[in-house]
Parts: structure tokens; C-alpha cells; sequence
């Protein structure tokens, strides 16, 4: 492990970066740069372009920093700064701004959608699938990303689509509950059991959709 001296201008930012910083996001790491000073490592590869950090090297130099201490590493040992010179306090309001700054990030949409077409297993783990959606409706026209996610092939019929939803704790009984019902029930004529699941998640959708309104005229 080898110690370099550098200056913040040798750094280069990602043109790639997944994540949007925002004014106050920025804003709110320089105040923590000033209020107790640098506490955190930041990503760099072998050309100087920031992997992690794209936010703190902004602030930095917002906030007048200039030099930079690069640790050359393989990966295999946990790089730690350590600072022997915060009070109390300071200990507890580098935690608090450390993770409060993380928090006030944003996905860039269209960075994501880019990463999607060209190798969705850029992202495997670290969306659920309706998040994905939900990120890429901010983009106009942007409704594939059913293609790029969860489809199970099924042989010679088309593909079924795999979809993750969050619900809180009565709302999943009641799914739970008809469920339940349409397997023991094998309510739906010409549907193998195995299928019950999806059917009866099915009926309850165009239920929904003929109540309000938006059943597409079926």
C-alpha cells in the first residue's frame, strides 16, 4: 500500500454518475466540510476518475480544499481515516451529516435507463422492479422497462412477468387471503393450480380497473 500527494484538480468527475446531486445535497456536504473538516474516503481508478465521492470533490472545492491523499489498493484491506481531533459533538454531527447528505441524493433516470439498455445486469440487486418503474416514469415515453426486467420464459405461450409489490400489513392479508381462496377453490375454469396465484392477482386488477372506469372497454 502506497501513499500519494495530490491536488483536487488531478481528480476528474464521473460522466457517468448514476447519482444527481442536488444544490442543497452539495450545499449541505461543504457545510460539513467546514464545520468538521474531511472525513471520508472517496473511490478513485488508476485515471483519476472518481468512482464514489462525485458529490465531495464538488464541495471540496467549493470549500476551498486542495490537497488530496490517494492509498493505493487492491480492494482487499478496508481503507479507515481516522481523526483524533473532534470533540463530542463534532463525533456526533459528522455522523448525523455524513448520513443525512447520503439521504439527499438523487437517482439520475436517465443515466439508470442508459445502464438498462446496454447491460441490465449492471444493476442486478439493487432495484426491485416496481422501483425501477417507478424511477422511469420520469422520463417521457420511457415504458420498456418491463422488457429489461423479470420475464419468465413459459415454452411455446408467452412470457409471464415476474412483479414485486410492497404493501403494508392489511393489505397483504387480504391478498394473502384470496390467494389462498383461489388455490383451494380452483375457482378459474381451465387454470392449473399452479397458475391460481397470478389469476386470482389478475381478477382482483380488472376488478379494480372496471370500478373506476379504465378496463379498456373489455
Amino acid at each position: 500500500m502506497t501513499l500519494t500527494n495530490a491536488h483536487l484538480g488531478d481528480l476528474k468527475s464521473d460522466p457517468r454518475n448514476a447519482r444527481r446531486h442536488t444544490p442543497r445535497n452539495v450545499g449541505l456536504i461543504e457545510d460539513a466540510l467546514h464545520e468538521v473538516g474531511a472525513g471520508r474516503s472517496i473511490v478513485i481508478d488508476e485515471n483519476n476518475v472518481v468512482l464514489a465521492g462525485n458529490a465531495t470533490i464538488e464541495a471540496a472545492a467549493s470549500a476551498g480544499i486542495e490537497r488530496v491523499q490517494i492509498v493505493d489498493t487492491d480492494g482487499e484491506t478496508l481503507i479507515a481515516v481516522r481523526r483524533t481531533d473532534l470533540t463530542a459533538k463534532q463525533k456526533q454531527r459528522l455522523a448525523l451529516l455524513d448520513n443525512r447528505t447520503a439521504e439527499l441524493a438523487e437517482w439520475d433516470a436517465d443515466v439508470i435507463a442508459d445502464m438498462l439498455r446496454e447491460d441490465e445486469a449492471a444493476l442486478a440487486g439493487l432495484f426491485y422492479e416496481d422501483e425501477i418503474a417507478i424511477l422511469l416514469q420520469s422520463i417521457p415515453g420511457e415504458d420498456d422497462w418491463q422488457d429489461a426486467f423479470g420475464r419468465l420464459p413459459d415454452g411455446e405461450r408467452a412470457p409471464f412477468m415476474q412483479m414485486t409489490f410492497t404493501l403494508h400489513d392489511e393489505q397483504a392479508e387480504q391478498v394473502a387471503q384470496a390467494l389462498r381462496l383461489a388455490k383451494e377453490q380452483g375457482e378459474f375454469v381451465g387454470c392449473p393450480n399452479e397458475n391460481s396465484n397470478g389469476n386470482a392477482l389478475a381478477r382482483v386488477c380488472e376488478t379494480y380497473l372496471t370500478m373506476i372506469g379504465q378496463d379498456g372497454g373489455r
